[in-house]
């Protein structure tokens, strides 16, 4: 897996545009898969400990969650719009410039994927 994450802010939103590539390990049966992630959420005051935030995915549609913030840890909580998709991940602060993520998705109930990952900055 591959990717990149750009955060912007205008006025007082940010916004987290993310292009993932996942590639297919031996055995498993589908395609290359390339999709785009549009976050949005209000800009974080210092001090703040939760924010609200949507966002436009290419394979899921759109969805809707809340970060909490608890020490060196983010923690996010989302579904879509239906709520029959629901998912979370935990990003751990390990530097300046490096976060650790799990994560895993649920349909109706059942895991449907997971993941861990490593976000560098540039």
């Amino acid at each position: 897996m591959e990717g990149e994450s750009v955060v912007t802010q205008r006025g007082d939103r940010c916004f987290n545009e993310v292009a993932m590539k996942l590639s297919p390990t031996e055995g498993e049966d589908y395609r290359n898969l390339e999709y785009r992630t549009v976050y949005e959420y209000a800009a974080v005051e210092t001090g703040a400990d939760s924010t609200a935030w949507q966002a436009s995915n290419d394979l899921l549609g759109r969805l809707h969650g809340v970060l909490a913030f608890v020490d060196e840890t983010i923690l996010s909580s989302y579904q879509t719009t239906s709520g029959s998709i629901r998912g979370v991940e935990t990003f751990v602060r390990i530097s300046a410039n490096e976060y650790r993520c799990r994560g895993a998705l649920f349909e109706s109930g059942k895991k449907s994927s997971s993941w861990a990952l490593r976000y560098r900055k540039a």
